[in-house]
């Protein structure tokens, strides 16, 4: 998957930069508990508009922040995907909502994100990011994606670091 004029590439998805139009789906997303409680907050994070618009101020206050939103052919918006780079490495995030689950479509996203911060950064030499141990399709998405766990390694003793270098 090649790298896009505005971020990545993937057949069958479109991943577009994040503006100040796409509050009103992500604050959905990160309101909803389904969503949310894979990475802790069962009852959603409960984020208001003016939140959202000091959030997105954050992401473009830094170039190494790169925000998308995932939309889909018969799903429309289905999620979001981020990579916020950090010198020789990037840390990686995905969410969709649960009608865009289970499509492959978080699978292709994050691939072609991994690819689009290969290809835009090249002093990058990895990529990353740590799910709750408990998250088995998580992993299995990771996994997918060429991510591999790192033994002994996460941020605490829930949650696992999962990587993948630069081929």
């Amino acid at each position: 998957m090649a790298a896009g004029a505005d971020g990545p590439a993937a057949p069958g998805v479109s991943l577009r930069r994040t503006t100040a139009a796409d509050r009103g789906d992500l604050l959905r997303l990160w309101n909803d508990g389904r969503v949310m409680a894979l990475v802790g907050f069962p009852d959603g994070l409960g984020l208001t508009p003016e939140a959202f618009d000091d959030w997105l101020a954050w992401v473009e206050a830094n170039p190494a922040r790169h925000h998308f939103v995932v939309h889909a052919p018969g799903i429309g918006f289905g999620g979001e995907v981020y990579a916020a780079i950090c010198g020789r490495a990037a840390s990686l995030d995905v969410k969709l909502v649960p009608e865009a689950r289970g499509r492959g479509l978080a699978a292709t996203a994050l691939a072609a994100l991994i690819d689009w911060v290969f290809a835009a950064y090249p002093e990058v030499e990895v990529v990353s990011t740590e799910p709750a141990k408990a998250n088995a399709a998580a992993k299995r998405l990771y996994a997918r994606c060429g991510l591999a766990p790192v033994p002994g390694e996460g941020p605490t003793p829930d949650h696992e670091r999962w990587e993948r270098r630069r081929p």
